[in-house]
């Protein structure tokens, strides 16, 4: 195949690298932020939900440049997909499908992750709800056996007439 093809498949090995490697980070954020759940740190838990941010960011950002690069490639060799038998020729491919295997494990991790940290938020979302309502409970109460500061004075009707 042609030096550009190789081009390619070498900036699309390169992309998903990175990619692997920020979708690793992002599961070990994801794995902090259980603890940060159990230990209702929210302060914890915003800090590591905007490096999350950060991260998926750059993903984005390389998911774009992937996306230019295959359309080159599949341009140049005249392919609809990796399967197509003119690609198994291309030196590096193999390699690109087994970025491409590990990248889908890891956001298959991830997924499971997250999925366990929702549970968890709307748990501590009820909990922080059920500590609102008792506090509103008490203070209605409070008000009700407790004398009204305004009302403290009496009024009196003073006559003028003599």
């Amino acid at each position: 195949m042609g030096v550009e093809a190789m081009e390619y498949v070498c900036r699309l090995i390169e992309i998903s690298k990175r990619k692997k490697e920020y979708l690793s980070e992002i599961l070990l954020l994801t794995t902090k932020q259980v603890s940060a759940l159990e230990e209702a740190e929210l302060d914890v838990l915003q800090s590591l939900l905007a490096d999350k941010q950060k991260k998926i960011d750059e993903i984005n950002r390389g998911d774009e440049d992937f996306g230019m690069c295959f359309t080159g490639l599949k341009r140049v060799l005249g392919i609809k997909n990796l399967d197509d038998p003119k690609v198994v020729q291309i030196e590096g491919i193999g390699e690109l499908k087994k970025l491409t295997s590990q990248i889908m494990g890891l956001l298959g991790e991830i997924g499971e992750k997250e999925k366990q940290n929702i549970a968890k938020s709307q748990g501590l979302l009820k909990e922080f709800g059920s500590g609102v309502k008792k506090i509103n409970e008490g203070r209605k109460a409070s008000i009700a056996y407790s004398p009204d500061i305004s009302n403290d004075s009496q009024a009196y009707y003073i006559d003028k007439r003599k």
